[in-house]
């Protein structure tokens, strides 16, 4: 007597369901993960408000990306938007690029170059204060970094208009983080 054994290989349609589920489910957990994801955003000068006010970032860092690269990438294009921006917005001198942006603990250090330092750019407290804290604040909105120390050409700065001591790290300003404006693009 031979009996035949049913066969317990898969059915070929059961191996494509599985297989559109599972690519499913990688969609929804990588695209969750990216729609979870506060929106990044610049902090500009308000001059009429001699406070912060805040634009999205255009295009928004990958979260695939190091810390270390996204903190670059955001502090950069603020400093692209400022060569661009009315006079009473910009926060550095036209031609200021980011060398570095390194994240260690709680702290980003911003590598800049020299041109930061152009005197002629820093002209009273308010547009250091101001500047200076749309940096930090930029620099500050990614979780864990509390902290940013200023370096220009791979050094510390004293200051940069003669108001702010930058020999150490800088944390967001709660007035300022409290007096943000949120407001459209422009």
């Amino acid at each position: 007597m031979n009996q035949q054994h049913p066969s317990h290989r898969p059915h070929p349609l059961a191996i494509v369901i599985a297989i559109v589920f599972l690519c499913v489910a990688a969609a929804i957990l990588y695209w969750g993960q990216e729609g979870t994801r506060e929106t990044l955003e610049l902090y500009i000068p308000d001059p009429s408000s001699d406070a912060l006010r805040s634009v999205p970032v255009s295009p928004q860092p990958s979260a695939q990306e190091s810390a270390d690269d996204q903190v670059l990438r955001v502090v950069t294009a603020l400093l692209e938007r400022s060569a661009k921006a009315p006079e009473g917005e910009k926060v550095a001198p036209a031609g200021t690029q980011l060398l570095s942006a390194i994240v260690a603990g709680d702290m980003v250090t911003l590598n800049f170059s020299s041109r930061i330092e152009d005197s002629a750019f820093w002209t009273g407290s308010n547009r250091e204060y101001l500047s200076v804290y749309a940096i930090v604040s930029t620099a500050t909105q990614f979780p864990g970094i509390d902290r940013v120390q200023f370096l220009v050409e791979g050094k510390e700065l004293e200051t940069l208009g003669g108001h702010i001591e930058l020999t150490e790290p800088l944390t967001r300003d709660p007035a300022l983080r409290d007096g943000v404006k949120k407001t459209e693009h422009r």
